[in-house]
C-alpha cells in the first residue's frame, strides 16, 4: 500500500502520524517524537504498554515493516502504521510481494487496499490443488494454515459472443457498433 500521508505534520505536542486497525481507516494521533518506539505509537493508538500490540509501519516504497516495542520508527520513511491487539502474524503474498499480517483471517478489499491493486484488475487467491479462486470485495481468507497464502491480480476479461464470434474483452462495456467491428 503506498502511503497517502509521507509528510510529517507537527502539532505543539509532537509530530502527527496515521494508524489504523485491521480495517485500514485511518486517523491522525500525535506522537512524542520524530523517531517514536513501536511502544509510543501503540500508545498514541489507545492501547497500554502492557497490552499484546503490533505495529506495522507501511513505508513510503510500498513495504511494510514490523516495530518492536522498544525500536525506533523512522517517520521520514512512512507515517502510517496498522496498531493492533495480537500475538502473531501470518505470512501471505500480493503480486509476488511479502505481507505479514497480525490477524488469521483477511478480506478481499483488504487484499486489494494492501496490494495497491486498481480497481479494474482481478484479485486470485492461489490454491495448490485446485482452480484458483477469483475473489469477490467480501470474501475472507483464512490464514491459519500451514505454508504462505498467495494472491495475485489480473487483468479483468469478459467474454462476449457476437454472432458466433468471441470476443475477449478488458472493458465490462461495450457499444453494439464497436462489438459488430471487432468481430469482423
Amino acid at each position: 500500500m503506498t502511503s497517502t500521508h509521507s509528510i510529517t505534520t507537527t502539532t505543539e505536542n509532537g509530530p502527527a502520524i496515521m494508524v489504523a486497525g485491521l480495517d485500514l481507516n485511518f486517523r491522525g494521533v500525535v506522537t512524542p517524537d520524530h523517531s517514536p518506539t513501536g511502544t509510543q505509537i501503540a500508545i498514541a493508538a489507545g492501547f497500554t504498554p502492557n497490552q499484546q500490540v503490533t505495529v506495522l509501519q507501511f513505508l513510503n516504497d510500498g513495504g511494510f515493516e514490523d516495530i518492536r516495542p522498544e525500536e525506533n520508527a523512522h517517520l521520514s520513511a512512512g507515517v502510517e502504521f496498522i496498531v493492533v491487539q495480537s500475538d502473531r502474524s501470518f505470512r501471505l503474498t500480493i503480486d509476488g510481494r511479502r505481507v505479514d499480517w497480525p490477524a488469521g483471517s483477511i478480506e478481499a478489499k483488504l487484499v486489494r487496499k494492501l496490494g495497491n491493486v486498481p480497481a479494474d484488475k482481478d484479485i486470485y487467491f492461489e490454491l495448490q490443488d485446485t482452480a484458483d479462486r477469483k475473489l469477490k470485495p467480501d470474501d475472507v481468507i483464512d490464514l491459519t494454515g500451514t505454508g504462505v497464502e498467495s494472491f495475485y491480480s489480473r487483468q479483468g476479461t469478459w467474454i462476449l459472443n457476437v454472432q458466433g464470434v468471441r470476443l475477449s474483452l478488458h472493458e465490462p462495456t461495450i457499444t453494439a457498433n464497436d462489438a459488430l467491428i471487432k468481430a469482423g
